[in-house]
């Protein structure tokens, strides 16, 4: 029975020592969870004031940068702004000096180019210079020929550089001896001889032509006329004349003498070697004497004579400024001559023994 009470002894202070172990660990757990508790609200108080104080950092941070950023956009703002009134400044000297030296780039391109233009028009000039020299040099006579159709009235041929003969013919005039040619009209008669004579005039060995006129049957004037041939261009010059006039078959004057190298007189132009329409050139250069001139106006003339018919005639138009209302016309057919003057026209022509 001792054993027994003593098993239930033992086995009641086991339980009680079990109960107090178990009592023990759920005070124990019990503080544990407490205090956890207990650190779980002190650290989400701190975590509070932490998160607090981050955000005031954070905040405060924030300003401070926003107002370091305020203040570094504001220095660069404010550097931009100097910056770029430097730039506008630099750009705008720039401008001012690019405009300046696109001004200066543009009067000195004027200025380049009006003396290249100047230049340009000189060498042109120089050009058409050497050209018309290269041409004069070139053709010769021929640049005379065109400056007579350019001119109002031709009346120096530079005959000191040509080769002049007393013989010779062109396309519209013959001067050979033994060639005549003779017009009539109503009451006159005109015969035109070519002499086998020569004289010197003005230091030029000329070919003499004979002109006698007759009106009503009798002998009104002789003339004989000096003449000489281009050997190159064919051009025939008219060096004077000497006229006897007559009345009943006596001398009674000399009306329309001359002779170039007298009395400020000098040879003209009777036919050109190669005519042109408008082409203008005096015939007689004598000053208050004789100054008739002649204008080629047509080189496709038709014209019936009592000698024939005649096609592709030179004709002119002749003038004199000693008196402008005198007019005249004369027409010259290829390989013969003269074959009209007014109203006398070609009866004859061809070579005739010698009188």
């Amino acid at each position: 029975m001792r054993n027994v009470r003593n098993t239930l002894i033992f086995v009641g202070l086991m339980l009680l020592l079990a109960g107090c172990c178990v009592l023990t660990v759920n005070l124990g757990e019990e503080k544990e969870e407490r205090g956890e508790k207990k650190s779980a609200k002190m650290m989400k108080a701190k975590g509070k004031i932490t998160s607090e104080e981050r955000e005031g950092k954070e905040n405060e941070e924030e300003e401070g940068e926003d107002e370091d950023e305020k203040g570094e956009k504001g220095e660069k703002g404010e550097k931009g702004e100097k910056s770029e009134k430097r730039v506008k400044g630099e750009k705008s000297e720039k401008g001012g000096k690019a405009e300046e030296a696109e001004e200066e780039d543009e009067d000195e391109k004027g200025e380049k180019g009006e003396k290249s233009e100047k230049s340009e028009k000189g060498e042109k000039a120089e050009r058409a210079e050497k050209g018309e020299k290269a041409e004069r040099a070139e053709k010769g006579e021929k640049s005379e020929k065109g400056e007579a159709a350019r001119s109002a009235w031709q009346d120096s041929f530079n005959l000191s550089e040509r080769t002049l003969a007393p013989t010779g013919r062109n396309k519209y005039f013959i001067l050979e001896p033994g060639y005549q040619i003779v017009l009539e009209g109503k009451a006159e008669r005109v015969a035109i001889t070519v002499l086998d004579e020569t004289i010197v005039v003005d230091g030029v060995k000329t070919g003499v032509v004979e002109e006698r006129e007759w009106k009503n049957g009798e002998l009104a004037e002789v003339s004989r006329n000096f003449f000489a041939i281009c050997e190159k261009t064919k051009d025939v010059f008219y060096f004077g004349e000497n006229v006897d006039v007559y009345e009943k078959g006596k001398v009674v004057g000399h009306s329309g003498a001359w002779r170039a190298g007298q009395g400020g007189a000098k040879a003209g132009m009777m036919m050109p070697g190669r005519p042109s329409v408008g082409m203008k050139h005096y015939q007689e250069v004598a000053p208050k004497v004789a100054m008739d001139r002649a204008e080629v106006v047509s080189l496709t003339e038709k014209l019936k004579t009592p000698a024939g018919a005649f096609v592709n005639c030179l004709k002119t138009q002749e003038t004199t400024p000693l008196d402008p209302a005198e007019k005249g016309q004369k027409t010259y057919a290829p390989g013969i001559g003269i074959i009209q003057d007014e109203d006398l026209l070609l009866v004859r022509h061809g070579f005739f023994p010698k009188r």
